[in-house]
């Protein structure tokens, strides 16, 4: 789907990159986002439509808000850009808020929320420190672990799955 009032989800705008949790990357594939694979946060910039504030008055009067005009929707003239942030996993959340505030308020802020939280990630010995799709690769007792854990998320990817058919189907108008 492209930018300028097109309906369906933001990440389906055409150049769209996103991520999320490593055991639903083909979902998004599904739904047709280009899915980045290990990293825990993707920054993407695209367009959104957005209101027409001069036409705003008349919408509100003419009481029906959305009356047809040539195939677009009345009042959404404009385009605006907009960053989405994409994450996957808890601590992708905390990797997701340093990014916004980053981006928003700058590296030395970040840094001191950082220092704030004293916020300096270090797992406890024995614990996996390579994503999935490395450990993947290796045998013995890490491959193991992951196996049983895909294993464990089936039913729940399965369903997953049915969802975003279903959203995918509403997004093409076939339901």
């Amino acid at each position: 789907m492209g930018g300028g009032g097109g309906s369906g989800l933001l990440l389906q705008r055409k150049g769209v990159r996103a991520t999320t949790h490593w055991m639903f990357m083909e979902q998004l594939r599904a739904m047709g986002v280009e899915a980045v694979e290990g990293q825990r946060v993707v920054r993407a910039v695209t367009t959104v439509p957005c209101w027409d504030e001069k036409e705003e008055e008349e919408e509100v009067e003419n009481k029906r808000g959305g009356e047809k005009r040539g195939g677009e929707m009345k009042g959404w003239r404009n385009e605006k850009e907009v960053v989405l942030y994409t994450g996957g996993g808890v601590t992708a959340g905390i990797d997701f808020a340093f990014a916004v505030v980053r981006d928003v308020w700058g590296e030395d802020e970040a840094q001191a929320i950082q220092l704030k939280m004293e916020y300096f990630p270090a797992l406890p010995l024995g614990l996996l420190t390579s994503r999935p799709e490395v450990v993947r690769k290796r045998r013995g007792k890490e491959a193991k672990v992951l196996e049983r854990v895909e294993m464990e998320g089936k039913e729940l990817k399965e369903r997953r799955e049915k969802v975003c058919a279903r959203v995918k189907t509403r997004l093409q108008g076939k339901e």
